[in-house]
């Protein structure tokens, strides 16, 4: 059985995840390993995984940046009435990311709001905008869809090439009519944003190392967007270096076709030049199914988990780094739901004032947390040491799950007496609800009554909470 190195290291560190893959590993032990070449009729899957070996099998020559790259953005939204607003609340936390040109295509139909609706959701100077019609199918068929690649094109001949920089390319994805209420487009989605557009810092590292792209998704062969390299970035979210693809105003010429800037890394470098963050030899046909799309849920998880630093933590960067700043000014918290301390350490670098203590069911092994009450937070007998132990100006729950177990460590934590309290996994998604996951039930009748503020960058999990008492 082949194990992927994220499961290798939930095994090392003993987590749940790696108590799982140890079964798994038991259960598979005699029988016959499955390979990732599958003959099926006309050799399609056999031809995805002979690409993707070949693809991985090449290593590309460094080429560092003589000093950090400028950071741009080309960005396209057919502002959908009532379905495009979501992808303005990333957009607002993006865009101060990019300190090169930030281009936005704005295309408009009777079907939208207007290029000034859109203009006030994201109210940023730097922005140069691409106002045009959106041009119906010329002629009928689903190959002739125009599309992006009206303001995509103009928005490549706008870009600086006398400078080595960098540049991200997005959409607002999940506007069609069979898209913009399906949960796996939009976790997709979000997968993209922070798997690709929101890890500059990772791009401007993979490029250093010789990768023209970065991206999530890539797919192999040529069906059905006829690349020449044979490759693409299912979903179209993906960052490149700009001189590599754009020399002296020039570029590779689109496919005038619906897919066009999907597949235009393709046409433009060979695939051992594109590094693929998640969800490397998708199958196309996966992102768009609610099970298949949460493989690379699980997948984004674990490698989230473990690249924070030394000690694994199952929190989103993002949320992260919003929680951060909460903490300022404070001396005791309390953490109930510990597990390998993780929070608690990060929290630690970022305000090494803080004492914390933590409350955890069956903490882990090599948990790193310095005061641990170990036992069950809903227990009188621990409630009791908790409250011994002093007050706290902070409770950060992430414990039990359960609608009714959140509830009873919602009413420990009003009990004494903090400033804040805050949730995790507070976001509503089918994923937590098959994990058994609740939390978003009580969060919503909360912000009922209560002050409230919170940060949720989605892909099906996670998502902090706060309540200022």
């Amino acid at each position: 059985m082949n194990i992927p190195a994220v499961w290798e290291q939930h095994l090392r560190a003993g987590t749940e995840f790696g108590r799982r893959v140890a079964a798994a590993i038991d259960r598979n032990e005699n029988k016959p390993v499955r390979r990732n070449v599958v003959v099926v009729k006309d050799g399609v899957e056999e031809t995805r995984s002979r690409l993707h070996r070949q693809a991985i099998s090449v290593t590309p020559e460094e080429n560092p940046f003589a000093e950090r790259p400028r950071v741009n953005l080309v960005y396209h939204i057919w502002p959908r009435k009532g379905g495009w607003q979501w992808h303005a609340d990333r957009l607002r936390d993006l865009i101060p990311l990019c300190d090169g040109k930030v281009i936005i295509g704005v295309s408009t139909d009777s079907d939208t709001d207007s290029a000034e609706v859109v203009k006030a959701e994201l109210p940023f100077d730097q922005i140069e905008w691409l106002e045009t019609a959106n041009l119906p199918r010329v002629p009928s068929g689903s190959h002739y869809r125009v599309g992006e690649l009206q303001t995509a094109v103009p928005a490549m001949q706008m870009l600086n090439v006398n400078e080595d920089s960098v540049t991200l390319y997005g959409h607002a994805k999940g506007q069609q009519d069979h898209t913009i209420k399906n949960e796996s487009i939009k976790i997709w989605s979000e997968l993209m944003y922070e798997s690709v557009l929101f890890r500059v810092d990772e791009a401007i590292e993979k490029m250093a190392l010789g990768y023209s792209a970065f991206g999530s998704m890539r797919a192999f062969g040529l069906r059905p967007l006829m690349p020449r390299y044979k490759w693409h970035y299912s979903g179209t979210f993906y960052a490149f270096r700009t001189k590599d693809f754009v020399q002296n105003g020039r570029f590779v010429d689109y496919q005038l076709r619906y897919g066009g800037t999907e597949a235009w890394p393709g046409d433009c470098v060979p695939a051992y030049k594109a590094y693929c963050t998640l969800g490397d030899n998708v199958d196309i046909a996966s992102c768009y199914n609610l099970d298949s799309i949460y493989d690379r849920v699980t997948e984004h998880l674990n490698k989230v988990s473990f690249s924070h630093g030394p000690v694994p933590m199952q929190q989103h960067f993002r949320e992260f780094e919003w929680l951060k700043p909460q903490f300022t000014g404070m001396q005791r918290v309390l953490i109930i739901g510990s597990y390998s301390g993780g929070l608690e350490y990060y929290l630690g670098v970022a305000h090494p004032g803080v004492e914390f203590t933590s409350i955890d069911i069956e903490p882990q092994d090599n948990s790193v947390a310095r005061n641990m009450i170990v036992g069950d937070s809903k227990d009188l007998s621990v409630q009791d040491r908790v409250r011994g132990a002093g007050s706290f100006d902070a409770v950060f729950i992430d414990g039990d799950h359960s609608y009714e177990g959140v509830c009873r460590d919602w009413e420990f934590a009003k009990s004494l007496c903090p400033r804040k309290i805050f949730f995790h996994d507070i976001t509503q998604s089918s994923w937590h609800e098959k994990c058994g996951s609740f939390v978003h039930r009580l969060w919503n009748e909360i912000k009922q009554n209560h002050e409230t503020d919170e940060k949720t960058v989605g892909c099906g999990w996670g998502g902090i909470g706060v309540v200022n008492l």
